[in-house]
């Protein structure tokens, strides 16, 4: 945060000022008295008080009531301009935003301008106001340390975060300082126990008493449970009587069941005299039943006659067709004897004879014509031979000789690349084996993140709900509250009120004296009234008002001050009554300072909402970042190999050592693969090379093998004839030869033909009448297929009539015909041994059943009676209500187990909230070391080394100074410390702070007890922080800052060192009132 600009009007002694800030170095200087430390308090105003503030009252000019303003722009980022406007006394404020510092739109008003400012600034400020908070001015660490008064030096030194009622302020220390100052976890943890542990106890460490308050909740079971056992155990006690009750309700059930059964019987034995009659009836219909079955068997027997006549019938048909298609049969075979005789008839002899004289005369020329062939390829064979057992026996002597060193290379191709390829395999499981465990570690580490982002999600949840619970709260309470320009509204009234009644001057004295005496109530301005018997003489002396109340006659009053001045004052007082009162009764308060607690409080609680939401957020991130962590490991860890593929990728490696693999392994570096598979591959391209080589030649010898061995076996055979003399000339002999014999077979060929042709027209005729028989024969055979289709349908019909009627006769067999006859004759019997009992009609029998009835209803009616007394009796008294006290007793002793677990766990949560602080305490010391680093070094080059170290606690409280080679300790060193050099250490202190956060820092007169050399030591020193953060100086002694060229000549400021430093001459700028 930069200041910009300041405007300041009728603010204690200034009537006006106006400046604008530099971005670095600002030397503002003016004589004493003039308002140079006015101008930081409007600063602190602007920025740290609410408007409605009542301190604000003490800066209205006493020369006239006006209202002190205060407008201050300022940078918070690049881009990023904010101008807050306040109107003190009239309760009036506005935050505005802009882009460019010129168009401003408002973002804010009134009270959110305070909350959106202590969101802006990030100091540690709490909500002014309230019940048990902060009156005045905001005070937090920062606060003092950037924008201390005057008169708060070294105050700095004796500051704690620890004070601040919001940790904002520690949180942007811990960020800027780049420590660690709070373990997260101790942090989650304390705030865990911290919520249980606000369940029991108030802010002041009391047991909470409230009705919702889980100790009271807890006794006041106690009691309610009490209470209802000794309720219970009364009840108990008067359900004597009741019980009497309940036995004779008990008999008077049980008499009417009793009639009830009886007239159960009496129903019973007429219904069963009826139900014998209706016995032999059901037996004679069941007679007659059978006696239909027997006539259906009848009438089946009938109809499987005469389907026994039509199968027979059937079958006589089927063996007239069979006749027929015998003597077809015989046709055909006639007809083909007269065929084969015509075809041996005494022509055809003759020509059988010529034939087979042809066939033998052709059957040796064609043995003539085989032997010529036989001999010319014996005699090409044996030429071609010879050559060929030459080439095979050479071509077997070369491969023989190729073989040998071509395995010997395939041996060391293989050795080769079983090598490359066993320390690729090698290297692939390494780095398997290592990213399965890296998988392992990440999945477990995925785990917990994904818990612990659970835990924050939750936290979150209810955080957000408690924020949304309050805020509700909130915003319900408003609803009764006066808006804030009716609070203004309300303000000014009381103002006027309160100058009108001043108006009326003061004093006035009544005296009464009665001729009798008399009841007299008097009211002296607002004090209580006094009533009293007054006999002779009573004075009452107010500042402004006397009021008297005679009994019912009169009342009379009495008021201070001139007529027009009271008429106005009455004026407003109705006024205030009419308007102001009811809008305050509404918000149940009783005066504008009770509005304003109430204010305060919503504001705090509203801040809370904010800081609930604020937290809630940050813990959502931190969730979702702990998820895309764990999403990230999960992603990692899926590709990993499972266990399967690690054993499937150390068993490629084979038989070769580990320890042998290693150094080689190792040697590659972590580009081992890029190095291992190309020569791998290349090995095994050699190896396949030489495999093929060794293949090829390996079934180019056994082939070669083969061949020489068929071909000398054989030559073997053969013999010499083979390379008989004069070959080539036999083979041509052999040729002419073989050719006269094809032509000779040729010409018996044709022979041989024209005599087959010669017996075709004999044969026609006979093959005429076969066909004729042919077609006789199968019309034949069709009859015998469709009559015996016919047979087969009759049986199939007859089958089924043969089967309904045994089944029906198997039914007849089994009802056992006789027993039934026999069972109606012994039921007209039985039936008639009922004559002397009473035989009731359908209409009698209704009756008797009607009675049935009632007395049924009777006995339930009474059985009702005895239960509903029995469950009154179970509410008051009785075995229900002994297992009610029972019961009860046991929920008292389990009401009290509770009650005692609650003070114990109330107990263990506050002893858990002291530990972790006192743990947290002790761990966060690494925020005061990070601030004790830049300010011990230019402590010691301002005191030359005088002075080594300076340390802090761990809410950055200023702990001591280390001396060299002294007994004192370095608390008593800092206590010793001169009032100049305290003031230096805090300067040094507040400069750190502020380099740090980047934000401005404002000096007034901080370095009045400064020699010379520490005062020229503190001007570089401010130039250097300059070029860093914004530094505001306020001064009366310009020079020891600038040099004296350096000071402007008019109202307009002067910039030096390249616009670093910023020289303004407040006596041109400030204004005061006269």
């Amino acid at each position: 945060m930069k200041l910009w600009k300041l405007q300041v009007e009728n603010f204690k002694a200034i009537a006006s000022a106006e400046l604008e800030f530099g971005p670095g170095l600002n030397v503002l200087y003016g004589p004493n008295d003039l308002g140079k430390s006015t101008l930081g308090l409007a600063v602190r105003a602007a920025l740290l008080l609410p408007s409605t503030s009542s301190d604000a009252s003490a800066w209205v000019p006493w020369q006239e009531p006006v209202t002190p303003v205060v407008t201050l722009t300022f940078v918070t980022d690049v881009a990023k301009y904010w101008r807050v406007v306040k109107r003190f006394t009239e309760n009036e404020a506005t935050l505005s935003f802009s882009k460019d510092g010129r168009e401003f739109s408002v973002d804010a008003h009134e009270r959110q301008v305070d909350e959106k400012l202590r969101q802006l600034l990030g100091w540690g400020l709490a909500s002014p106001g309230g019940r048990g908070g902060q009156k005045g001015m905001p005070e937090s660490f920062l606060a003092n340390a950037l924008l201390a008064a005057q008169t708060d030096v070294d105050a700095i030194l004796g500051s704690s975060l620890e004070l601040d009622r919001d940790s904002s302020g520690k949180l942007r220390l811990t960020a800027a300082l780049s420590a660690l100052a709070q373990d997260p976890l101790v942090r989650h943890v304390l705030d865990a126990a911290q919520k249980e542990h606000e369940l029991y106890f108030t802010a002041t460490g009391r047991k909470k008493s409230g009705q919702n308050a889980p100790l009271t909740l807890a006794s006041e079971q106690v009691k309610k449970l009490t209470d209802e056992l000794m309720a219970q155990q009364q009840a108990l006690a008067q359900s004597a009587a009741i019980e009497l009750d309940v036995q004779r309700l008990h008999d008077a059930w049980l008499e009417a069941q009793q009639q009830a059964e009886l007239a159960e019987q009496s129903l019973k034995r007429a219904q069963a005299g009826l139900q014998r009659g209706l016995g032999k009836r059901a037996a004679e219909e069941k007679l007659a039943g059978l006696e239909a079955v027997a006539a259906k068997v009848t009438a089946l027997d009938a109809e499987l006659d005469a389907l026994g006549q039509q199968v027979k019938a059937k079958e006589g048909a089927l063996r007239a067709a069979q006749q027929q298609a015998k003597a077809a049969g015989e046709a055909l075979r006639e007809g083909e004897e007269a065929l084969r005789k015509a075809s041996s008839a005494d022509g055809e002899a003759e020509r059988a004879v010529a034939r087979a004289a042809l066939e033998v005369e052709q059957a040796k020329q064609s043995i003539s014509r085989a032997e010529h062939q036989a001999r010319l390829e014996k005699a090409k064979t044996a030429r071609r031979e010879a050559d060929e057992l030459k080439k095979l026996e050479a071509e077997f002597k070369r491969l023989t000789a190729a073989l040998a060193p071509a395995r010997e290379r395939q041996r060391e191709a293989a050795d080769e690349a079983a090598l490359t390829g066993a320390l690729l395999n090698y290297g692939h499981w390494r780095t398997s084996s290592e990213a399965a465990q890296q998988a392992g570690q990440s999945r477990v580490e995925a785990k917990r993140l994904r818990a612990e982002a659970l835990e924050k999600t939750a936290a979150a949840l209810g955080g957000q709900q408690n924020a949304k619970a309050l805020e509700d709260e909130v915003a319900a309470r408003r609803q009764a509250l006066p808006d804030d320009k009716q609070r203004a509204a309300f303000e000014r009234l009381r103002r006027e009120t309160d100058l009108a009644e001043a108006a009326l001057g003061g004093g006035v004295t009544v005296v009464v004296r009665p001729r009798s005496p008399l009841l007299l109530r008097s009211t002296a301005d607002e004090n209580a009234a006094d009533e009293k018997k007054v006999a002779r003489e009573l004075s009452i002396e107010a500042d402004r008002r006397v009021q008297l109340s005679i009994g019912d006659l009169v009342d009379i009053e009495v008021i201070a001050g001139a007529a027009d001045r009271r008429k106005d004052a009455d004026h407003l007082r109705k006024k205030w009554k009419t308007e102001a009162l009811p809008a305050l009764e509404r918000a149940e308060v009783r005066s504008l300072a009770e509005l304003d607690e109430v204010f305060a409080s919503l504001a705090e609680q509203l801040e809370r909402v904010s800081a609930l939401r604020l937290a809630a957020s940050h813990l959502e991130r931190e969730a979702e970042t702990l998820r895309a962590r764990a999403a990230m490991l999960d992603e990692k860890a899926a590709g990993a190999p499972s266990a399967e593929q690690l054993e499937e990728r150390r068993r490629a490696v084979g038989s070769y050592p580990f320890e042998a693999l290693e150094p080689v392994f190792t040697g590659m570096g972590a580009s081992w693969e890029s190095q291992a598979r190309p020569l791998n591959e290349k090995k095994a391209a050699t190896l396949a090379e030489a495999n093929g080589l060794v293949t090829r030649l390996e079934g180019e010898l056994e082939l070669t093998k083969h061949r020489l061995a068929d071909a000398k076996a054989n030559w073997k055979t053969a013999g010499d004839s083979r390379l008989e003399p004069g070959a080539p000339e036999d083979v041509a002999a052999l040729e002419q030869g073989l050719a006269a014999l094809d032509h000779a077979l040729a010409k018996g060929a044709e022979r041989l033909q024209g005599l087959a042709q010669e017996s075709t027209g004999a044969k026609k005729q006979a093959a005429a009448k076969l066909e004729l028989a042919k077609q006789q024969l199968e019309l034949r055979e069709a009859a015998v297929v469709s009559a015996t289709g016919a047979v087969t349908a009759a049986r199939a019909a007859w089958s089924g009539r043969q089967g309904e009627r045994d089944a029906t006769l198997a039914q007849l067999d089994a009802a056992d015909r006789p027993a039934v006859q026999a069972r109606v004759e012994a039921a007209a019997k039985h039936l008639a041994t009922f004559a002397g009992v009473e035989v009731l009609s359908a209409e009698e029998l209704g009756q008797r059943e009607r009675a049935v009835e009632l007395a049924r209803l009777a006995a339930d009616q009474a059985g009702r009676d005895f239960a509903g007394a029995e469950g009154a009796l179970s509410k008051v008294g009785g075995p229900q209500a002994r297992e009610q006290v029972r019961d009860l007793e046991d929920a008292v002793k389990v009401a009290k187990a509770r009650e005692h677990l609650l003070e114990v766990d109330a107990a263990a949560w506050r002893l858990l909230v002291d530990a972790v602080r006192e743990a947290e305490k002790e761990d966060s010391s690494s925020l005061g070391s990070a601030l004790a680093g830049p300010v011990t070094s230019r402590f010691a080059e301002l005191t030359k080394g005088r002075y080594p170290a300076v340390k802090f606690d761990p809410s950055l409280k200023a702990t001591g100074v280390e001396v060299p080679g002294t007994q004192s300790t370095p608390g008593d060193v800092l206590e010793a410390l001169s009032v100049g050099t305290r003031d230096h250490l805090a300067t040094l202190v507040r400069l750190a702070i502020a380099i740090q956060l980047g934000s401005a820092i404002v000096l007034d007169d901080h370095l009045v007890h400064s020699d010379p050399a520490r005062l020229g030591w503190f001007r570089d020193a401010l130039r250097q922080a300059a070029q860093k953060t914004q530094v505001v100086v306020l001064t009366c002694r310009p020079l020891d800052y600038v040099v004296p060229e350096a000071l402007p000549a008019g109202a307009a400021p002067k910039s030096i060192d390249g616009d670093l430093t910023r020289v303004i001459d407040l006596a041109q700028v400030i204004k005061r009132h006269k």
